[in-house]
Formats: structure tokens, C-alpha cells, sequence
């Protein structure tokens, strides 16, 4: 039995569609009543740069996922990871793709950096 190889591809931002319509071609997929809502884009040629640099970083590391934005005072949780589990508050946003947690423990409190991709928002 010989093994096969798989290749998969999973979307970088789920849920989006890119494109370029006009106004009649818009109101005709509002018509189909699958589009939620449109983002208009009022800087096309840079959303394009963006998207290419995208692209090449995914060419370049297939280990790219969407980081979710966090500001300081926000409860989130460690979703995986070593510190998988752990809840707590954002201290610090660093400039790195870490976050500084404070979580109350007896009384205390202690700082863990956590990688961004780790971590998402906790509903209170």
C-alpha cells in the first residue's frame, strides 16, 4: 500500500472574500442573500501590497495564523501552548508577538509572556 501525500490548504482570513465589482455587480450578490456585510476599501493599492506581503510571508512559512488584537485590561485565555488553560488580564501589549498576563492566584499575582497566536479573548 503506498502512503500519499496530502497537501491542504486552509484560509488565511476565513469568512472573507476579495474582489473587485461594480455597483450593479454588488447589488446583484447582495441579492443572493450569502454576503453579510462589504468592506469598502478606500486605499485599494495598498490592501493589495498588504495582501501580497501576505501571500509572500505564506510562501515563505507556511506557519502564518490570524493574531487576534488584544489592548491592555482585556481577560483572555491561553487556548494552547505550555501555558494552555491559564486565564487572565493584559498588562502589556509588547512589541514582540507577546502579551504580558497578571493572574490572581492565593492572592498573589504573576506575570507570564505568552506567544499572541496563543491566546484568545475571554468573555466576562
Amino acid at each position: 500500500m503506498q502512503r500519499r501525500k496530502v497537501v491542504r490548504s486552509l484560509p488565511v482570513f476565513p469568512g472573507y472574500v476579495f474582489s473587485r465589482l461594480s455597483p450593479e455587480e454588488r447589488t446583484q450578490v447582495f441579492g443572493t442573500q450569502n454576503i453579510v456585510q462589504t468592506i469598502p476599501v478606500t486605499q485599494p493599492r495598498q490592501m493589495i501590497h498588504q495582501l501580497r506581503q501576505v501571500e509572500h510571508a505564506l510562501r515563505l512559512s507556511g506557519d502564518l495564523r490570524v493574531a487576534e488584537h488584544f489592548t491592555e485590561g482585556e481577560y483572555v485565555k491561553v487556548e494552547s501552548g505550555p501555558l494552555r488553560g491559564l486565564e487572565g488580564r493584559v498588562l502589556q501589549v509588547g512589541h514582540s508577538a507577546s502579551i504580558v498576563l497578571s493572574v490572581d492566584i492565593l492572592g498573589q499575582a504573576i506575570k507570564a509572556t505568552v506567544d499572541l497566536r496563543d491566546v484568545k479573548h475571554l468573555e466576562r
